[in-house]
């Protein structure tokens, strides 16, 4: 099986394919050692979150409807845990 692994900053995430449906994604943050839950993800919130983290200012075109689709899923995980800004 293979899996995304990317840090950016303190955060460790790693998405692991999860059937047609998308992805899970479990974040590890590095200053205190927390985990999340796996978080089921689709494709598409996958790319967006990899826009917003490898771009410059964390705004790539279009940024307003990424934070839309992705703020629902991250709401109560907490700031240490986010992986969007």
């Amino acid at each position: 099986m293979y899996h995304i692994d990317a840090t950016f900053e303190m955060n460790r995430m790693i998405f692991t394919p999860n059937g047609a449906e998308g992805w899970l994604l479990t974040i590890h943050e590095g200053n205190h050692g927390k985990s999340s839950e796996p978080i089921p993800v689709t494709h598409q919130q996958v790319a967006d979150i990899l826009a917003i983290n490898l771009h410059p200012d964390a705004e790539p075109e279009g940024h307003e409807a990424m934070y839309l689709r992705l703020e629902p899923l991250f709401r109560d995980i907490g700031d240490d845990l986010r992986p969007i800004p």
